[in-house]
This record gives structure tokens, sequence and C-alpha cells, in this order.
């Protein structure tokens, strides 16, 4: 889908001067590009933080930004470097922690993940979305009292935030505790249904011996789900839960 670009609201005004103009010019861009990065508009989102990063190379918030975008497209090596750098420039700056974190995440290296987010945390204690994070690396770990214990955190600084409910659901899940997993997903899902917390709450019904309601949640995804892959492994659930039950008969 195309994105209307957005207005270069009074910029050309400003580098009609000198000096300080680049600074302004850039916090613009990078402003911008997090505007069409929160669309799902990567494109226009990384030409404004390249632009933000050749108008003023030592600010440091481009950089990181631009890491986002790198890591979702998998070349998680030039993230490190992008987050790496946003550290050299603001070592406070405990975003840039928490992002390096989860391209190390993705990278499936939960060790140095957890160490990032823990310094995130270190200048950011009360920030729900790092404990979220945590929270995922723990349970890659099958740590999954920590997770939990994590996602308590993220759940209580940001009571509104979806994946905070769902990451601490699987952790429940993988637990066996099937009755907290199934309210944590329903928690995620009245704040923002998704594919991932139907099909942990229908693996927690499933699991639970709910067969019924567990098809429920796994035909929701197969109808409405966000991606083909999404449906198929709904699709896979549901045919294991009926063969499941034609064999106990």
């Amino acid at each position: 889908m195309r994105s209307r670009a957005l207005p270069l609201f009074g910029l050309t005004l400003l580098l009609l001067f000198t000096g300080g103009c680049n600074v302004f010019a850039a916090r613009y861009y990078n402003a911008r590009g997090l505007t069409y990065y929160k669309r799902g508009d990567y494109e226009h989102a990384l030409a404004d933080f390249n632009q933000a990063i050749k108008l003023n190379p030592n600010l440091a918030e481009p950089y990181t930004n631009r890491g986002l975008i790198e890591d979702l497209r998998g070349d998680y090596d030039r993230a490190i470097a992008d987050h790496d750098q946003a550290i050299r420039l603001k070592p406070r700056l405990a975003l840039a922690f928490n992002n390096r974190g989860m391209v190390f995440l993705h990278k499936r290296d939960y060790d140095t993940a957890i160490t990032d987010f823990n310094q995130a945390l270190a200048l950011k204690p009360n920030d729900a979305v790092a404990h979220s994070n945590r929270a995922m690396a723990y349970y890659r770990k099958q740590d999954y009292d920590q997770a939990i214990r994590d996602g308590d955190l993220a759940i209580k600084f940001d009571p509104e935030m979806p994946t905070a409910w769902n990451n601490r659901c699987l952790a429940y899940l993988d637990r066996g505790n099937y009755e907290k997993a199934i309210e944590d997903c329903t928690a995620a899902i009245r704040l923002r249904p998704s594919d991932e917390s139907y099909l942990n709450r229908g693996l927690a019904y499933s699991r639970k011996g709910d067969t019924a309601s567990a098809i429920i949640d796994f035909n929701q995804v197969q109808r409405q789900g966000s991606s083909e892959a999404n449906r198929k492994r709904a699709e896979a659930f549901a045919k294991q839960l009926d063969s499941n039950e034609k064999s106990s008969r």
C-alpha cells in the first residue's frame, strides 16, 4: 500500500539558516521517519532516518531507529552496528540497548539479549517494553518462572500492553498453568486481537481438555488470520485435535 508523503512543515525555512539548522532538520526527519515506521511504511521511514543521519551524524536516535528496520529485514549485523553507534553517541540511551537486545533475541542469542535488556532496565527501571522483551528471552531459555516475573512487571508498568499479556501467557502455557494462560491471552485479545493470542489461547484450551473452545479459537485464525502461515498453523492444530478426538472414541 502506497503511503502519502508527510509534509515538510517549516523545513525549508529551517534550512535557510546555518549552524544549528542541521540539528533541527535531522530531528524533524527522525520524527517523521518514526511516524512512517509506525504506519508500517518502512521504505519512507528508512529514507528519513538516512536523511537524519546525513544531516547530523552525531544524533543517536536515527541510528537505533534505522536498526529497527534492518532488524525487521533480517539484516542483523547492520542492525547491531547501528545500535552500537547509537550507544557510542549516547551511552545512556535505554532505547538503543532494548532495540539491540531484540536483534540478539531474533538471532537466538538469548544471553546477550538479556544482558542488553538488563542494561536498558538499569537506565530505565520502569520500562514495560524492556521487561516484556526480557520475559520473552527468558521464555526462550525455558526459564518460565523468570519470564513470568518479568511479565508481572511489564503488566504492572503498562497494563494496556497486549504483548506483555501474550508473552506471560506463553510462559504460563509451557509452565502448565493453563487457566492463567487463558486469562492472559484473553486480556491480550481484549486489548488488541491477534493471531498469536488466539493460537496460544487455543493451545491452552486444548491442553486443558476444552476441545470445543480450542476449536473456536483455531477457527477464528483460519477465517481471519493476518497471514497464510498463521492460517495454516491454525488448520494444523484443528486437524490434530480432530484426529485426537477420533482416536479416543
